[in-house]
């Protein structure tokens, strides 16, 4: 058995802290400890103990290298022909290079990597890393802290917060591997250029499936670069649950597009150079500020109601231009001979589908916003989840940001 008390999950200085593990019933074997890029999945170093007694305790620590990196740690117990009988892993997020914002207060503080790993933390600091490797969200009671490139901080009871994503398209193709209907994808088989925009459209259907947390709207629109993702949903300040929520889907989003570059590496291009289009091409971050509600949730303020319906109202026309767009090219491609009036058709019924389906679940949990402030919070919370409990929120892309759109900057 390995025992590892205390493990750092946000080292913020050059060299890993002190960690106290116990080792039980491996007495005569050796102790590896090995750390590993988590992009690259170079060795960064390794070291092995003699395990000379039972329990046998020993201070470790894991190799860090000299930049801000994302490190698998590594604890194995072999025999001296290399047979491991037990394995230990975790990642830590190592940000040396940082810049030291003192709250003042204690906060609930989640530093979210880009590789879809996060950890809480409870801190008075925040350690903000210089090269934007992971963003960060802090919390207390009715008060909210932001650093996605840029630092800011909210306060008040309740907010409409959004996040944006933006895909670049050859990365958002990765999408299209959720897609549930064959005849659909024997068709972006044949069309690989399609694989980003129907596959974004199907992510709509997942932020509406899981019941993470409430989405108020969700619109899909695209380019010829990039696709673009937009989810806004309610949250109350006051507790920390509707928080967790948007952390679950931001870490969503680096896990799938982590992966999409990994398997880029895999398909022939450098490791480094695709953790650089990881950095720094492929995961633009930006925030936006409009308010936050500073109302009671007992007082009903028409205001907050009205702007989640036009917020759905716009993520409705942003997913019927798309719908629009995306005949437009279908319909070229019949001409082209690449695709047939009847596949044509298999798509547009697969994405009308999804929309309707979608415009359905906005306006339930619109209205579920408005019976939470005219019927207290808890109440309205609950109707909302019974109301749209086939409805939810996991999210993939390459770019986030995420801004408040409604209430007040401190």
């Amino acid at each position: 058995m390995i025992i590892v008390k205390d493990f750092p999950r946000v080292i913020p200085a050059q060299a890993c802290p002190v960690v106290q593990a116990k080792i039980i019933g491996h007495n005569g074997r050796i102790l590896r400890v090995k750390s590993i890029d988590y992009f690259t999945k170079k060795v960064i170093d390794e070291y092995t103990v003699n395990i000379t007694s039972d329990p046998f305790e020993y201070n470790l620590t894991f190799p860090t290298g000299d930049t801000n990196e994302i490190i698998v740690g590594i604890i194995t117990v072999e025999d001296s022909n290399g047979n491991v009988y037990e394995f230990y892993e975790t990642h830590i997020i190592h940000i040396p290079d940082n810049e030291i914002r003192d709250l003042g207060e204690e906060y609930e503080i989640w530093y979210i990597a880009k590789n879809g790993f996060s950890v809480k933390v409870k801190d008075t600091r925040m350690y903000i890393p210089n090269d934007g490797i992971c963003m960060i969200i802090a919390w207390k009671k009715g008060k909210l802290i932001v650093w996605d490139g840029t630092y800011k901080e909210y306060t008040g009871r309740s907010a409409l917060l959004k996040l944006r994503f933006v895909v670049r398209r050859d990365l958002a193709s990765v999408y299209a591997n959720t897609i549930d209907d064959k005849d659909v994808t024997d068709i972006i088989y044949k069309v690989p250029d399609l694989a980003p925009i129907v596959g974004a459209i199907r992510l709509v259907k997942h932020i509406f499936e899981d019941r993470r947390f409430t989405p108020v709207a969700v619109s899909v629109e695209y380019d010829d670069n990039n696709v673009y993702i937009e989810v806004t949903t309610h949250v109350d300040l006051y507790s920390p649950i509707d928080l967790w929520g948007l952390i679950k889907i931001l870490t969503g989003v680096g896990a799938i597009v982590a992966g999409a570059i990994l398997l880029i590496a895999s398909a022939g291009v450098s490791a480094p150079l695709s953790y650089a289009m990881f950095t720094v091409g492929a995961m633009s971050i930006a925030c936006g500020l409009i308010s936050i509600f500073d109302a009671k949730l007992q007082e009903s303020p028409k205001q907050i109601v009205e702007y989640a319906r036009s917020v759905a109202e716009e993520a409705k026309q942003k997913n019927r231009s798309t719908r629009q767009k995306l005949e437009d090219y279908l319909n070229q491609l019949v001409t082209e001979g690449k695709i047939t009036e009847d596949e044509k058709n298999k798509i547009l019924r697969y994405v009308d589908e999804i929309i309707a389906t979608s415009e359905e679940a906005m306006d339930e949990l619109v209205n579920s916003v408005d019976k939470a402030y005219k019927n207290g919070y808890n109440d309205g919370l609950e109707e909302g989840k019974k109301r749209a409990i086939v409805y939810s929120a996991i999210a993939g892309g390459v770019g986030f940001g995420i801004g408040v759109i409604a209430g007040k900057k401190v």
